[in-house]
């Protein structure tokens, strides 16, 4: 809310779970504006002053909340879930009211990608994505390992995902070997090599990977 008032100071924020009979620990929370008019937020709250490191399915509970008025005010909405039966990661809204979330399968070697009609109450199944061009020349080669994180959505609708392309031979009891200026300053970092690939539809296929050194 703005500070530009004297009377917006004395109100800069909201709380939107005010009563703590759901819980005594409400972790923090990812809010997506799903229309014009609504925003939701999917909180993980535990019980007996559990925090979220101590979470666990006896002690916590994921609750789904509303807002019609831009985080004003806020409302339960659909039935609670435990933690890990759906999915938590990034979620994006895509047409006719249907939420995508994607993660990066290695062994697979594919992204995968699953939707939920009812503002992240259920989720189907896990769909295969198609990756496009050849991955195996500098991503899916012996003696590396590779993770990606798929949180970004450009204005025009493109997905970016970035790769942490890993390199087994360079971590040796328990260090790191010495490569030149550590990587740093073409990989940003010692320990991976960061590739980014782009997706146009809605993450069903990805772009041929491209190196971000000296990004």
């Amino acid at each position: 809310k703005s500070w530009g008032t004297e009377d917006n100071r004395r109100q800069p924020w909201y709380n939107p779970i005010p009563d703590l009979s759901l819980g005594d620990f409400q972790h923090q929370a990812p809010l997506l504006r799903v229309s014009d008019d609504e925003i939701i937020m999917p909180v993980k709250i535990g019980r007996d002053q559990s925090s979220f490191h101590r979470f666990t399915p006896e002690n916590s509970t994921l609750y789904f909340f509303h807002s019609l008025d831009n985080g004003r005010s806020w409302s339960q909405y659909g039935a609670p879930v435990q933690p890990g039966t759906i999915p938590l990661g990034r979620w994006f809204p895509l047409k006719d009211g249907v939420l995508r979330t994607l993660r990066f399968e290695e062994e697979e070697q594919r992204f995968n990608y699953s939707d939920s009609t009812d503002k992240g109450l259920t989720w189907s199944e896990w769909h295969p994505g198609k990756l496009l061009g050849d991955w195996g020349r500098d991503i899916f080669r012996k003696e590396t390992s590779n993770s990606a994180d798929c949180n970004l959505r450009l204005a025009d609708g493109t997905f970016i995902a970035v790769i942490y392309h890993g390199y087994n031979d360079l971590h040796k009891g328990e260090q790191f070997a010495s490569i030149p200026n550590h990587g740093m300053g073409t990989w940003g970092t010692e320990i991976f090599q960061c590739y980014t690939t782009l997706s146009t539809d809605d993450g069903l296929t990805w772009s041929e990977p491209v190196p971000m050194d000296n990004a």
